[in-house]
């Protein structure tokens, strides 16, 4: 059986070398290296080119989401050097967050596993094994409220894509510079029920709001997507954007 080589990133230098000892410590599993910054996780990935990463949310920088973007997006500017998208690595993050807004934006990212800390040696040996055995890339859509591992773990395993996928016609053409995770993440922020403006929906995808316009006009012209004007406020009408129903 191949090793999966691991990477492990929490600010926390004991958590981190707790979460490495025991990565080490589960069959065909290798330590490759640790971060604790969102910057130095992105240069690691293009360095070692890790199979896995364990992942943290909360960074000092920048965060979990913003690192998932930045490894599967290499040919971004502030993507890491020599990295491919086609071999960016798995991602399980190990997270104190368990918000709807931090849970939603890692499941859209399509993460293998969201795992709310703290996390035993033998529950992270477990997870471990369960990705080993049966790798997994739901990517289920956002969801509401602070939830409980249980719940977290019914959505990573229940879907196998978002309610709706980016259009394949779309991916053909993306620009250069843009990625196919980034545009599902910011398809999955677009509300089906009420229009909201840009700025919400980068926050809730985790991206720049300037990013966010350039997928939301792309999906807008792929016909996932529609826009609309709010009327009433000073200065240009605001934009607002709502998910075409299926």
């Amino acid at each position: 059986m191949a090793e999966r080589r691991v990477l492990v990133v929490d600010d926390d230098p004991d958590v981190a070398e707790l979460h490495a000892r025991r990565v080490a410590a589960v069959e065909g599993f290798r330590l490759v290296g640790v971060a604790h910054t969102g910057v130095d996780a992105v240069r690691a990935v293009g360095e070692l080119a890790p199979d896995l990463v364990l992942l943290d949310v909360h960074l000092p920088d920048i965060s979990g989401v913003e690192v998932l973007h930045r490894v599967r997006t290499p040919s971004a500017g502030s993507a890491a050097p020599g990295a491919d998208t086609a071999a960016a690595p798995d991602v399980i993050v190990i997270s104190a967050a368990s918000d709807r807004i931090a849970v939603g934006q890692a499941l859209a990212a399509g993460v293998a596993d969201y795992i709310v800390k703290p996390v035993s040696a033998s529950e992270l040996a477990r997870r471990l094994r369960q990705y080993r055995d049966l790798p997994r890339n739901g990517v289920p859509d956002a969801v509401a409220g602070s939830l409980e591992q249980r719940s977290i773990d019914a959505l990573v395993a229940a879907g196998t894509g978002p309610i709706r996928t980016v259009p394949s016609a779309l991916l053909q053409r993306l620009p250069k510079g843009l990625s196919e995770p980034t545009a599902r993440a910011i398809l999955n922020s677009v509300p089906l029920d009420v229009p909201r403006p840009a700025a919400w929906i980068a926050e809730r995808a985790g991206v720049s709001r300037i990013t966010a316009r350039r997928y939301l006009e792309l999906l807008r012209t792929a016909g996932v997507v529609e826009l609309s004007h709010r009327y009433g406020v000073p200065g240009r009408p605001e934009q607002r954007f709502l998910r075409t129903s299926d």
